[in-house]
């Protein structure tokens, strides 16, 4: 029987995982100062989860 190795556990896996990590944290950074310019400028504070459904040009 043919046993397959978790993504996980491999090393393309691990790439991967790391790059959508890093991916996260530059998400993450540039929602706090998106958020941090809106209070700044007393403009209206968009939702994080708002931001994450827009791309980076809007």
């Amino acid at each position: 029987m043919l046993k397959l190795t978790p993504l996980g556990e491999t090393v393309a896996g691990k790439e991967l995982i790391q790059i959508e990590k890093l991916q996260g944290l530059q998400e993450g950074k540039l929602i706090g100062q998106i958020q941090m310019i809106q209070n700044l400028i007393k403009q209206e504070i968009t939702s994080e989860a708002e931001l994450l459904q827009k791309n980076k040009k809007e």
